[in-house]
């Protein structure tokens, strides 16, 4: 029934379309998938699952799991035991001890691509300390000309000097010479 403007009335049924999530406390999430509810709380964090917080102090917190992903976390429960399959625990350990293994031999195997890395920057590092050193004793060796020809530089201003210090005596002993000679012409 819509009233005249197309809208529904009050007599309708209308409900929310539902989204495919599942809110459940951390205690029923834990239940599910045959976890403990710390475990669940954890689980929630790494999977990014929202997070509903009461307003009610006390009140269990609430938490969005869509059913797809529930779904895929229900591995756990599936989980056999000693009492379903009739094998003992150490198959189990067994399975852990040669997961625990392969985890050990790739972290080994990214230590050593590590250590080669490092070998490699050592190596490009002893290289860049060589030629630096190189190039200080070049700019040690330029510094050297440098000072030697400053100094020589320095020997040729004094000779100049001398040199025109001696021209200005030979010109002021030519003119003493003239006038002598003048002043006895007269």
């Amino acid at each position: 029934m819509a009233d005249d403007e197309g809208r529904p009335g009050m007599s309708e049924d209308v409900r929310p379309v539902p989204t495919g999530d599942i809110r459940l406390t951390y205690v029923q999430l834990g239940a599910r998938l045959g976890i403990s509810a710390e475990a669940a709380r954890v689980l929630t964090r790494r999977r990014g699952w929202q997070r509903i917080h009461p307003n009610r102090r006390g009140a269990p917190a609430l938490v969005v799991v869509p059913e797809d992903e529930l779904a895929g976390e229900l591995w756990r429960e599936q989980r056999t035991t000693p009492d379903d399959t009739g094998t003992s625990p150490d198959v189990h350990q067994d399975t852990r001890a040669d997961k625990a293994e392969q985890r050990a031999d790739a972290a080994e195997r990214r230590a050593d691509e590590a250590n080669v890395r490092a070998d490699r920057a050592l190596a490009l590092a002893a290289d860049a300390a060589a030629r630096a050193d190189r190039i200080e004793s070049a700019l040690v060796r330029e510094r050297e000309r440098a000072d030697e020809a400053t100094r020589a530089a320095e020997t040729a201003l004094r000779t100049i000097s001398s040199l025109r210090e001696a021209d200005d005596a030979r010109r002021s002993m030519r003119l003493l010479a003239r006038l002598r000679h003048a002043w006895q012409a007269r």
